[in-house]
């Protein structure tokens, strides 16, 4: 109970000025204002939390969703279904944009099939 007691103790306020200067690095990046959507509110926060505009991680994660739902035969993609197929095999094999980036951060790659058709391993 102690132990509990102590970190509900150690818990402050979000802190306003590292609000305010997280968004204003937020804004003074190479992107559009506000490109980043929500993700951007959940940075804010974050550095709010941590007290800083540079937050860091220890273990990070990039989640990729892959699926291909029939909307290939709408021609709505400019690309065929096999190519969803063939970048999942890039993620894993670590040709992919994102892979080189989750290298050089140190970062995992979780890659979820929501529906892909197909089987990565017979891309390999």
């Amino acid at each position: 109970m102690k132990k509990l007691r102590d970190v509900v103790s150690s818990i402050t306020p979000n802190n306003k000025d590292f609000l305010k200067q997280a968004k204003e690095r937020l804004d003074s990046l190479t992107k559009p204002l506000g490109s980043l959507g929500v993700l951007e509110d959940v940075i804010m926060k974050y550095c709010a939390c941590a007290s800083t505009i540079k937050p860091s991680s220890a273990k990070k994660t990039i989640f990729i969703f892959a699926g291909d739902h029939g909307i290939t035969e709408e021609k709505v993609s400019a690309y065929p279904r096999e190519v969803t197929l063939q970048m999942m095999s890039n993620f894993t094999s670590g040709g992919a944009c994102i892979s080189v980036l989750a290298r050089h951060t140190g970062a995992d790659i979780v890659l979820v099939d929501c529906g892909v058709d197909g089987n990565i391993d017979d891309e390999r």
